[in-house]
């Protein structure tokens, strides 16, 4: 059974058809962190990086290399070899056990992390040669400015950890997961989305490593003359299954992308909660004030353990008769400051009917997201410590003077002019995918759009135009029984509903006009109507400028 033939992917197209319908082009990412346990341990326990350090465990009744930071490299030493002769050859190497829980708990947090580009992520990290992340973009590359753009990201990002980044971009999952860890560009960042012919090219240099075989089968292969993935390009399903069984024509399946296995996303973390009960009834604004105190700073000490920051809470509590009350309240960003949590919970108790008493009160967080520690590993982002300070002092306006007194103007994408600004809420308006919150998204920069004027009439006023012809600039307007003699006029620029919205195919087209007057103003008007299309034309001032 020869191997099928490959399919054509081309780079710039984002659908392809199979078994009858169109679905999108994969697109796996995949981040490789060699150094992170390494790393870990230096942190962990203050040892200079540039010293040779090395992680060992058990293996086959002895203790063996398994990570090595580049020092102990370049000295000579490889995974695999003893500890005592790797002490015997490296007297002043710096050795420790292994800790895979610790590894893994900082990959679950960074796949969480990177959620921030796809809601599809998830860690490798089954052998000891498969440390890192993966992030499923098909169908969101292009809301960050494509691969190249988010690999570039990622990388700006995670350079305070001054830990080694690979990254690889392929249609399937083990695609990228064997460019990142073994193709020489991948420190860089490779994105290989073009066509599988071309990825297979590239694959086939890579060594048989690639396959995730375990030593024996690799030194088998070895002595057989195979040593990289296109000494096995020549050779059927059929041969390999008799020569090396099943299982390793399964692994090649998988890395020619003839089968596309990918390890399980991680989901996302369950509401934190803490609670309290009390033995008497609870009641008086003092006594809810303190309980509210302690809930506060239980719930801080739980998302700072966890890492999480949360952007809405629950105050709930049940009285001694049975009945059950709930507050709401909500953090424009993720957080989990203490001070934050008092201020926006400060007028909770005046706002909690206890009646005869309170027996069991909770407070719960939701919407959690990853907060890595700003001194940890991943660095600090001043950007992300301007825009949180910001937001700290919104959300204290919006605690005192109420969650909807304190609104973002933020962009609507909208063809009318008046409708393409709106005012949210600050929990909102909040943009998890914005890089730098601090900045209100806009639809493009100001130097780029035409100028809006800083006031606008709602509804529009009509007036009465003269006009030389009846698509040019007005000469001439009656508003507000004043005549205006124009100086100076621009435009137009033509404002109308889309073509495919049936919703508003009575609206008619206009165009806008910036007109200066003689005595200095500057007013904006348009014309609603076309006279090419035979439609009635009626003049109206819409807004003044500065």
């Amino acid at each position: 059974m020869d191997t099928p033939p490959l399919a054509h992917h081309s780079r710039n197209a984002s659908i392809r058809k199979a078994n009858g319908r169109h679905r999108p082009r994969r697109e796996y990412l995949y981040i490789y962190l060699p150094d992170l346990p390494v790393r870990q341990i230096c942190i962990q326990k203050g040892w200079p990086m540039d010293r040779p350090v090395a992680l060992y465990c058990r293996r086959q009744h002895a203790d063996r290399l398994v990570y090595l930071c580049d020092a102990a490299k370049k000295a000579g030493l490889s995974a695999g070899m003893g500890v005592a002769d790797a002490r015997a050859r490296l007297p002043d190497i710096l050795l420790s056990e292994v800790a895979p829980e610790q590894t893994r708990s900082t990959l679950e947090k960074l796949a969480r992390w990177a959620w921030r580009y796809s809601p599809r992520t998830g860690i490798d990290n089954k052998g000891t040669d498969d440390i890192g992340i993966w992030i499923d973009m098909s169908g969101a590359s292009h809301l960050h400015g494509g691969m190249d753009a988010i690999i570039a990201d990622i990388k700006k990002r995670l350079e305070p950890s001054q830990i080694p980044v690979y990254c690889a971009a392929a249609p399937y999952f083990a695609g990228a997961r064997a460019l990142a860890q073994y193709h020489p560009q991948a420190a860089d960042g490779l994105v290989m989305l073009s066509s599988r012919a071309h990825l297979m090219q590239m694959l086939s240099d890579l060594p048989l490593a690639a396959l995730l075989l375990d030593d024996h089968m690799l030194q088998a292969l070895s002595q057989a003359g195979l040593r990289r993935l296109h000494h096995l390009q020549s050779l059927s399903y059929a041969q390999l299954a008799i020569r090396f069984g099943p299982e390793f024509v399964q692994k090649w399946a998988i890395v020619c992308g003839n089968r596309d296995v990918a390890p399980p996303p991680i989901k996302a973390p369950p509401a934190l909660c803490v609670s309290l009960s009390w033995a008497e009834p609870l009641a008086g604004a003092d006594a809810l004030q303190q309980m509210i105190e302690q809930l506060v700073q239980e719930i801080a000490s739980l998302l700072l353990e966890a890492e999480m920051a949360a952007s809405c809470f629950e105050l709930g509590w049940q009285r001694s008769d049975g009945q059950i009350g709930r507050l709401y309240f909500n953090l424009s960003r993720p957080g989990r400051s203490s001070d934050i949590l008092r201020r926006l919970l400060a007028d909770a108790a005046t706002r909690i009917d206890a009646e005869f008493g309170i027996d069991y009160s909770w407070l719960q967080a939701h919407k959690l997201a990853a907060e890595l520690p700003q001194t940890g590993f991943l660095g600090t982002e001043p950007c992300h410590l301007k825009g949180q300070h910001i937001d700290h002092v919104l959300d204290i306006l919006a605690a005192k003077l109420g969650p909807d007194k304190v609104q973002r103007v933020t962009y609507n994408s909208s063809w009318q002019v008046s409708d393409s600004m709106i005012y949210q809420r600050l929990s909102d308006a909040y943009d998890s995918s914005a890089s730098d919150n601090s900045s209100w998204p806009a639809p493009a920069p100001a130097s780029l759009t035409p100028p809006r004027p800083i006031r606008l009439f709602e509804p529009a006023e009509p007036v009465h135009v003269v006009a030389l012809l009846p698509d040019h600039p007005p000469a001439m307007l009656r508003w507000r029984k004043k005549s205006w003699q124009i100086g100076r006029a621009t435009g137009p620029e033509r404002i109308g509903p889309r073509w495919w919205d049936t919703a508003h195919k009575e609206i008619k087209t206009r165009d806008y006009y910036r007109v200066e007057t003689r005595s200095g103003m500057r007013l904006w008007v348009y014309r609603e109507g076309l006279p090419e299309r035979g439609e009635a034309v009626q003049w109206f001032v819409h807004g003044c400028f500065s």
